[in-house]
C-alpha cells in the first residue's frame, strides 16, 4: 500500500460520557497541519491580477512590501522623472494614459482582503513601465499600501496626488482619475501642472480655481474638448468628477479617436534611446524647446538627448501617506482656509465651493 510522505495530523477524541457512543470508542478526524510564520496575503488579487494583465508590471512579494519582478522586466522603460506626459507629443502621450487607464479600470475591480475596494492613492508616472511592445505599464502597488510609518509622500510625486490624498483623508478610485486628469492636462499643456513638491501650495491653487489650460495652437485644435474632458477629472470635489477610469478613458477616446499613436509608434519612440542610460532625478521639469507656439513641444516633442532613455526599472522606496481622523472630502476646503495667509475665506455658494480673500486695512 503506498504511504503518503506528508499524512495529515490525526486528532484523537474519547468519549468518556454515557450516549449511543460507547465509553471508550475512540473517533479520528483529520485536520491539516498548522501554518507557522505565515501572513495572509492583502493584496493577494491585486498581485495576482498583475501577473496576467497586459497593462500592470508584475510584483514579487518581500519581507517588507513588494518588488518589481526584475527578471521579466529588465529591459523595460521608465519615464522621465519631473515631466509627467508633458513633451512625448500629444498622440504618444494619450496612447500611454489610456494604457495606463485599462489598468487602473482593471485594479479598480478588485477588493482587498478586508473586502473593501482598491483604490491605487498614488497614480504618478515615477510607477509606470514602458514594455518593448510599447505598452505603458502601472506598478500596481505603491510603498503607502504596506508602510505602517505616518510619513507624507515623497515631494516629486505630490503634483500628481488628488487633494484629499494629501491631506490623508480617506480615498476611493476617483482620486486615481484626478491623477490622471493631471496626467491628461500635461500632454495637453506641454508642461507640468504643479511644479511645486508643496501639498498646501498645490491645494490652495485648487480651490482658488486657478488651473486653466491654455490655448492649443492651431494644429491641434482637434483636441480642444479634452480640455473640458481634464477639468471635470481635475475637479476638488470628487463627486464631480468621472466616477471610473473606465469612463474617463471612454471621454477621451471619443475625442481623440485617429490621433492615437500605435503601440509600434511608442516602442520605435522608446527604442531609439540609450537602453542603458537611466532618466533624470532633478526634481524640476526638463526645459520644453519653444518655436512659433508656446506649446510647439506637443507636435514637435523635444530631441533625444533632452528625453530620459530608458532604464532597469526598481523596486519603489518605501513611503506612506499622512493618516488623518478627519473625513470627507471637503476637509480640503477647510485645510486650505486654514492656511491662507492673506486671511482666505472658503465657503459654499451654489452647490460648489470657491475662495475669497479678505483684506484688513
Amino acid at each position: 500500500m503506498p504511504t503518503c510522505k506528508n499524512p495529515p495530523r490525526l486528532l484523537c477524541e474519547r468519549f468518556r460520557t454515557s450516549g449511543r457512543i460507547a465509553r471508550g470508542v475512540v473517533r479520528f478526524t483529520v485536520a491539516p497541519p498548522p501554518l507557522q510564520g505565515v501572513r495572509p496575503e492583502p493584496y493577494a488579487a491585486q498581485l495576482a491580477l498583475a501577473r496576467v494583465h497586459s497593462r500592470l508590471v508584475p510584483l514579487i512579494p518581500e519581507p517588507v512590501g513588494y518588488a518589481i519582478d526584475q527578471a521579466n522586466t529588465r529591459d523595460w522603460y521608465e519615464l522621465a522623472a519631473g515631466r509627467g506626459l508633458a513633451g512625448y507629443g500629444l498622440a504618444r502621450a494619450l496612447r500611454l494614459l489610456l494604457d495606463l487607464l485599462s489598468a487602473l479600470s482593471a485594479l479598480h475591480d478588485t477588493a482587498t482582503e478586508n473586502g473593501k475596494r482598491f483604490s491605487h492613492g498614488e497614480f504618478v508616472p515615477a510607477l509606470v513601465r514602458v514594455d518593448r511592445s510599447g505598452r505603458a505599464r502601472l506598478v500596481a502597488l505603491a510603498p503607502w499600501h504596506w508602510s505602517a510609518s505616518n510619513i507624507p509622500p515623497s515631494p516629486d510625486r505630490v503634483g500628481h496626488l488628488a487633494p484629499e490624498r494629501l491631506l490623508g483623508d480617506t480615498i476611493d478610485p476617483r482620486a486615481d482619475v484626478f491623477s490622471a486628469g493631471v496626467m491628461l492636462w500635461e500632454a495637453l499643456a506641454g508642461r507640468r501642472l504643479f511644479e511645486s513638491d508643496s501639498s498646501d501650495a498645490i491645494i490652495m491653487r485648487l480651490m482658488g480655481g486657478r488651473v486653466t489650460l491654455p490655448a492649443l495652437p492651431p494644429e491641434l485644435s482637434w483636441a480642444a474638448p479634452l480640455k473640458e474632458v481634464a477639468m471635470r477629472a481635475l475637479a476638488v470635489d470628487p463627486e464631480q468628477r468621472f466616477p471610473s477610469a473606465a469612463q474617463f478613458s471612454e471621454a477621451i477616446e471619443a475625442v481623440a479617436v485617429g490621433h492615437i499613436a500605435s503601440h509600434a509608434e511608442i516602442a520605435a519612440y522608446f527604442a531609439a534611446r540609450d537602453p542603458h542610460a537611466r532618466p533624470s532625478l532633478i526634481p524640476a521639469p526638463l526645459p520644453v524647446a519653444m518655436s512659433k507656439s508656446s506649446l510647439s513641444a506637443l507636435v514637435s516633442p523635444v530631441g533625444n538627448a533632452e528625453v530620459a532613455r530608458g532604464a532597469q526599472p526598481s523596486a519603489p522606496e518605501s513611503r506612506a501617506p499622512r493618516r488623518s481622523s478627519r473625513g470627507g472630502p471637503w476637509a480640503v476646503a477647510a485645510a486650505a482656509g486654514r492656511s491662507s495667509r492673506a486671511g482666505g475665506v472658503i465657503r459654499k455658494a451654489s452647490g460648489s465651493w470657491e475662495t475669497s480673500v479678505e483684506r484688513k486695512g
